[in-house]
């Protein structure tokens, strides 16, 4: 049934939400003791996932799998100051600081607050964390 299948749904993200918790911890701990893996910043789905199997190899050497749904570790992110940079169709924001605000999944894009009256889209990699 449809109550069934949203249940089962829901058991699947705790346990995702618990791994992820863990591997957050396990990556604070190593960037306190300055791993490099711990350390950098990620700007992509397959980096963020890469850092994950590095940081798990590290502390265990078992690889676990990498969350496949990583909005809610980009959540996380959200609030980090970013410096704008090679947009070609906004380039009057070019160099400004902005406020990740959030990732919209469905456009695969950063909404970013940079003092205008709405918040501007970007891909990764039209803006540095700092």
């Amino acid at each position: 049934s449809a109550v069934r299948k949203l249940g089962d749904r829901v058991a699947t993200m705790e346990g995702a939400f618990d791994q992820m918790q863990e591997v957050i911890e396990r990556a604070i701990s190593l960037a306190e003791a300055g791993h490099p893996a711990a350390v950098r910043q990620c700007t992509t789905d397959e980096e963020l996932r890469e850092m994950i199997a590095e940081i798990n190899r590290e502390s265990d050497g078992e690889v676990k799998r990498a969350p496949q749904d990583v909005d809610v570790i980009f959540q996380a992110m959200a609030g980090s100051r970013v410096r704008l940079h090679g947009l070609q169709g906004r380039p009057d924001v070019n160099s400004k600081v902005g406020t990740l605000v959030s990732f919209d999944q469905s456009k695969q894009r950063w909404q970013v607050e940079v003092g205008e009256s709405r918040p501007v889209l970007l891909r990764e990699k039209g803006f540095t964390v700092l």
